[in-house]
């Protein structure tokens, strides 16, 4: 009788078994059709991404129906989260200050040119079946979201004072051999700092997992990795450098990237490097019709999925509501109070988050933002800001000799000694083509969908907000004449030491250029003195008690945090933010997106 129980009980697990099979087959079939008849980036329009909020709207949206989540913040991060959220039923509810969403990934347009502001290429092989950033992507825009593969090299790195070039592309190796050579370096030194990296990433991957999961649970685990995590976090890129038998010229042009996360080499946690080093191993991709497209084709989808869910822009969150438990239950927007089911979700930064908008009774509300962040457990203060131009040609890349890729162009290699400098300055300099390093990129080079015989370069320069703090107290456009001249400085070096010294051909077929400070950055984008980068990436910022203080779920009951201050700098460190604050908040919409992401994509 018990082997007939055994086997009776055997059969029906294998039956179970088969049924969810072919339950799930037919789920992902269904999903599959339905995809072809959506659409994708290019039938989208852009008005999507411009739908005004007002008091009456808002006061309509909040009678129609119960709102379950409301995120502060159309960053990628927020875009991702509502996306999943949105797929199992959740009704979401999306602010954006800004007159346009997407965050980070918004696109401007200015006289019949448009320029991304925040992503210029992403890599982790997103021609690849098994990238789980593309499947993650597909999952959230379901499929409508299309990348090119930019030009090889993808990046060049160059020391603009003895023009020393070195290509990075897709194949590791041939750059290995190319630093090797230029700079008299022993190549297994450099074969022992990629392998560093190589366990660093891993370590760096299991930390983040600690964002998924409950606080005590991730205090725990970080105490687990505590050996790991203090070599890979604690130690900074240039003494790794140095220890793997790295000259100073080699580990300066290994390290060039250290501007995608704005912060100097000797700075750097060691892990936030390794992130990408290998990042672009299988090269670098662009979303075609621009960085928009990655917001539009999202929102779309959460339409899609949730009728009854909204983006509205120009509806700034002045506070974060909280009952007498301490329990965060809705947000001010425009005079309207906007209450919530299950949580109120932050991508506004940790400055914003909780020195502005929530105002706990056991901070001091007198205090400065540093003192804020320090009575929370997070040592660190906002990033370096970026000068940005803007420039609008005449002419197709071909025509002006640009390709898909970008310039890293450098003071010499030695970053440590070229961000000393800068940090000391109390004034601009005299010449501004003497700044630590530029990023020169020809955003629309990178999109082969793009048909308009016109192109549009960026170039991004760091500078300090206190260079511009005399102008704090003025309005936009209305800053005066020496501001208007000090910009006007900072374009005609910046075109003449760069952009006309790499691309010649460009000289004569500039139409348009538009610039932006620090300031220009705080009014659009919110940023605490124009900081580009939210909260500084230095080892600071990954002590375990930031990382406890920036956890999914804050202080706060039922406030989450969500974005490049929640887990690190990038689109895909955006990205995956959204991902491990669902298995956080959400374990059924975690499990259904990764049965979608696995199954259909």
């Amino acid at each position: 009788k018990k082997m007939v129980i055994v086997r009776t009980i055997f059969k029906l697990l294998i039956a179970l078994a088969i049924t969810n099979i072919a339950l799930l087959f037919i789920w992902s079939s269904r999903i599959k059709r339905k995809r072809k008849s959506f659409k994708k980036w290019h039938e989208i329009d852009d008005q999507i991404l411009k739908n005004g909020a007002s008091k009456k709207k808002l006061q309509s949206f909040c009678d129609d129906a119960a709102v379950d989540y409301v995120f502060i913040g159309s960053g990628l991060g927020s875009l991702t989260l509502a996306s999943i959220l949105s797929k199992v039923g959740y009704r979401v509810l999306i602010l954006e200050q800004h007159d346009v969403a997407g965050g980070a990934t918004h696109s401007f347009e200015e006289r019949g040119f448009e320029w991304d502001v925040g992503l210029h290429y992403v890599g982790d092989n997103l021609n690849k079946f098994y990238s789980i950033s593309r499947r993650i992507f597909d999952l959230v825009s379901d499929g409508a979201l299309e990348w090119s593969l930019c030009d090889e090299p993808y990046d060049i790195a160059i020391d603009a004072i003895s023009d020393t070039r070195i290509h990075f592309g897709a194949n590791h190796e041939k750059t290995n051999k190319a630093i090797a050579k230029t700079f008299h370096q022993d190549i297994q030194a450099i074969y022992r700092f990629r392998r560093a990296c190589f366990w660093a990433r891993l370590v760096a991957l299991a930390s983040f997992f600690a964002k998924a999961l409950p606080k005590p649970l991730a205090r725990l685990w970080l105490f687990f990795i505590g050996p790991a995590y203090r070599w890979a976090w604690c130690r900074d890129t240039t003494t790794v450098a140095k220890n793997c038998g790295l000259s100073t010229q080699a580990a300066g042009c290994l390290t060039y990237l250290y501007g995608d996360y704005g912060v100097q080499p000797n700075q750097a946690p060691f892990a936030l490097h390794a992130l990408l080093d290998s990042h672009y191993a299988g090269g670098a991709f662009y979303p075609r019709g621009g960085a928009k497209s990655i917001a539009k084709t999202i929102i779309t989808a959460i339409h899609r999925t949730n009728t009854k869910s909204q983006v509205f822009v120009r509806a700034p969150v002045t506070a974060i509501l909280r009952d007498n438990h301490n329990k965060a239950i809705g947000v001010s927007c425009k005079e309207v109070d906007i209450k919530v089911r299950h949580g109120v979700v932050s991508n506004a930064g940790a400055i914003n988050t909780f020195h502005y908008l929530l105002h706990h009774p056991s901070l001091n509300n007198n205090a400065s933002v540093k003192d804020t962040l320090a009575q929370l457990g997070i040592p660190s203060a906002p990033s370096v800001a970026l000068f940005y131009l803007f420039v609008g040609l005449e002419g197709t890349k071909q025509q002006l000799g640009l390709a898909g890729n970008n310039l890293w162009i450098s003071q010499g290699f030695n970053h440590d000694q070229n961000w000393h400098d800068l940090y000391f300055a109390e004034q601009p300099p005299e010449d501004f083509s003497k700044l630590p390093t530029c990023f020169l990129s020809a955003g629309s080079a990178k999109d082969d969908a793009h048909s308009v015989p016109t192109t549009t370069v960026q170039l991004l320069v760091p500078v300090l907000n206190k260079w511009f703090n005399q102008w704090a107290s003025t309005k936009l456009k209305h800053r005066g004449s020496d501001y208007d001249s000090l910009k006007a400085k900072f374009r005609d070096t910046l075109l003449e030491s760069f952009l006309f010294r790499f691309f010649p051909k460009t000289k004569n077929n500039i139409k348009h250029t538009v610039l932006a400070t620090p300031l220009t950055t705080e009014f659009y984008l919110n940023a605490q003195d124009g900081a580009s980068y939210g909260l500084n990436h230095d080892l600071n910022r990954f002590s375990k008690s930031a990382q406890l203080a920036l956890h999914t779920q804050t202080h706060i009951p039922r406030l989450y945090l969500v974005g490049q201050d929640h887990l690190c700098v990038g689109i895909v460190g955006a990205l995956m933010s959204g991902v491990l604050a669902t298995l956080c908040i959400s374990k059924i919409a975690a499990i259904r997106a990764f049965l979608e992401a696995m199954l259909v994509y």
